[in-house]
């Protein structure tokens, strides 16, 4: 014998009607909770994200499937979380229990946060609270702009992690690679009814603004979390209805979750949030050449690029330091690893061997004015020109971090300088649940400024710049024909120059390598280990 309890959704009506049915013997019985959220619907305690109606039985080995009645028909409560105890020592036991699902109407997944009707109650909306409250509020009342379905709110935070929570339909999240979009209009209000502020590009401190995430369930367990799915979109307006949108793609954890909550919290105690025009909805995702960074920085928003540690991210439009209209500065660098990151939006079109070439103009600035870097140098001091890392995301923690792109030289003090780079897509890439591009590594109190609408990261042809084969030239740029030194760098002393002419006749350019010190010190560029298999033969 083996206990088996069973969860779904505190939304499911108090009429449900819940049968186990033995598969093989034909045998049925009739579930009954053994919680009483059924008699208070709207009680606030009930609203808590953690309350759901439990069934509990226990049940010889067999082979089993549950069926959820409403009105004589099939009925799907959002969710239905399985848990199983300790495993008896016999082998005959229960291991498994299929649940039986209606199929999804057209277009269901499209429209996987409806509408709330004027008159909708709490528990019908399927927002809850993680502690705090949740309440719904006419939008006359906060006079919202955009409709009159009523807003979602919280009543009474005490907590940095109070906030609302909204269980998803799992069978919109079995397609692996397919993306959720997410999307709704948000104000801050004190106590008092004063309008509450945040910045949208602060990390830490009491200026913090909300933000979406994901925890993902299975079996009574968390299993995965995923931050940051959803944040303040451009600078914050304190008096006027902002923007919390964001995506995520499903990942094989989402795929296999029994029970996926997306939450919104972050924000300083004693503020409370109102939702309205809440859009969660499965989109089609357009795969082409290109992995989308930017589109709206020169509408006067940051579209989801944030500071790292405690830096500050600024957009520069005014003054005599600007040289492109959708400039970036990562400023107040107190460490090296500081810097600005952004989510890949289209990562679900990434697929194991693609290879993408990134491209991106940048330019560094101190106190003191321009700022130069040698980006031939490994080596990290105050001589260090910056990267662009790749980050790969699995639940709450980094996967791994790789350089992607680094500055093109020689570099030219009072200009734009190019960054390059190319990178082959990898299992652990296309089964992350999140990917961040990552600019840093400049030295610290070195503020690096980006031409956001410079920045590419589109699949590699076979015209793109530094592509070896194991078949051919392991050395990529060996011949500088491009007219820059782009993959070398230099062990020991000295830097690079280019000078007119080659070995060839035809040649337009040779790499020299200038101000050397040692005999030790020369040039050097890392070549793809993989070509290097037991037994070949290079020369």
């Amino acid at each position: 014998l083996r206990t088996v309890r069973i969860a779904i959704d505190s939304s499911a009506p108090s009429n449900l009607v819940v049968i186990l049915s033995e598969k093989s013997s034909g045998g049925k019985i009739e579930l009954k909770p053994i919680n009483v959220l059924t008699i208070e619907r709207d009680n606030l305690d009930t609203a808590k994200w953690s309350n759901s109606i439990l069934y509990e039985q226990v049940l010889p080995g067999g082979d089993y499937a549950v069926t959820f009645l409403f009105n004589g028909k099939i009925y799907w409560p959002v969710f239905v979380e399985v848990a199983y105890g300790e495993a008896p020592r016999c082998k005959n036991h229960v291991k498994s229990i299929g649940i039986v699902q209606p199929p999804l109407v057209p277009d269901q997944c499209s429209v996987m946060a409806p509408s709330l009707s004027p008159d909708i109650s709490l528990m019908a909306s399927r927002w809850r609270h993680l502690a705090g409250g949740v309440k719904l509020v006419p939008a006359s009342e906060e006079g919202f702009p955009f409709g009159n379905d009523p807003l979602v709110a919280t009543v009474d935070r005490t907590s940095w992690v109070h906030g609302l929570a909204y269980f998803l339909d799992t069978r919109c999240l079995t397609q692996i690679g397919s993306t959720i979009e997410i999307s709704m209009k948000i104000k801050l209000k004190q106590k008092k009814d004063a309008p509450a502020y945040c910045s949208s590009t602060d990390t830490s401190g009491d200026a913090l603004c909300p933000t979406g995430s994901l925890r993902i369930m299975q079996g009574g367990h968390n299993i995965a979390t995923l931050h940051h799915v959803a944040v303040i979109k451009g600078d914050f307006d304190a008096n006027s209805w902002n923007v919390l949108s964001g995506s995520f793609h499903i990942t094989r954890d989402i795929a296999a979750a029994d029970k996926v909550m997306f939450y919104i919290q972050r924000l300083r105690p004693f503020v409370n949030m109102f939702l309205g025009n809440i859009s969660i909805k499965m989109v089609q995702l357009l795969c082409d050449e290109h992995l989308e960074i930017w589109n709206d920085v020169e509408k006067g928003t940051y579209n989801g690029w944030s500071a790292s540690g405690d830096s500050v991210l600024k957009r520069l439009t005014t003054g005599a330091e600007l040289q492109s209209p959708w400039e970036l500065s990562s400023m107040n660098r107190l460490e090296w690893y500081w810097g600005m990151t952004k989510k890949l939006d289209k990562i679900g079109c990434m697929k194991i061997g693609n290879i993408y070439e990134i491209n991106a103009k940048m330019r560094l600035v101190t106190t003191d004015g321009v700022e130069t870097c040698d980006p031939f140098q490994i080596h990290l001091d105050k001589r260090s020109c910056p990267t662009i890392s790749l980050i790969t995301i699995g639940g709450d923690r980094p996967l791994g971090n790789i350089e992607i792109a680094t500055v093109v030289g020689p570099y030219k003090n009072d200009d734009w300088n190019g960054m390059y780079g190319i990178f082959k897509v990898t299992e652990e890439m296309v089964s992350a649940q999140s990917i961040q591009i990552h600019i840093s590594k400049a030295w610290k109190n070195v503020d690096i400024v980006v031409d956001i609408s410079t920045i590419t990261i589109k699949l590699a042809t076979p015209e793109t710049y530094g592509l070896t084969s194991c078949s051919t030239n392991l050395i990529k740029n060996w011949g500088a024909e491009i007219g820059d030194a782009r993959f070398w760098k230099i062990v020991g002393s000295g830097s690079i120059q280019l000078s007119r002419g080659g070995v060839q006749p035809s040649s337009k350019w040779s790499i020299r390598h200038v101000d050397r010190t040692r005999s030790s010190d020369g040039l050097f560029q890392f070549i793809d280990q993989s070509c290097l298999t037991v037994g070949s033969f290079w020369q």
